[in-house]
């Protein structure tokens, strides 16, 4: 099973990425962060095709606040809506 994340941070940023190990992704960014980073959603997909399809149109919902290297300037709870309103139209 393959997943889309969103991290977040206090600084009002989150990242949307793919990944098998979320819990993993999220040690590994941290360490790398001055500002604590939490997991804010996990979305469990079929497979790494769907994953990254999910996340291509978070992405593209996401363009206007990109940062780049998939981070954006906005709360995760922004990202989890657009995520959900992706899947909304899949149904």
């Amino acid at each position: 099973m393959c997943n889309v994340y969103v991290i977040e941070s206090r600084s009002g940023q989150c990242k949307v990425g793919v990944s098998e190990w979320p819990a993993k992704r999220l040690e590994q960014l941290q360490r790398n962060h001055d500002t604590d980073l939490t997991l804010a959603h996990v979305f469990k997909c079929d497979g790494h095709g769907a994953a990254y399809q999910l996340e291509k149109e978070i992405h593209k919902q996401l363009a206007d606040y990109a940062l780049g290297h998939e981070w954006f300037r906005c709360i995760g709870e922004y990202a989890v809506a657009a995520g959900l309103q992706v899947l909304q139209q899949y149904d």
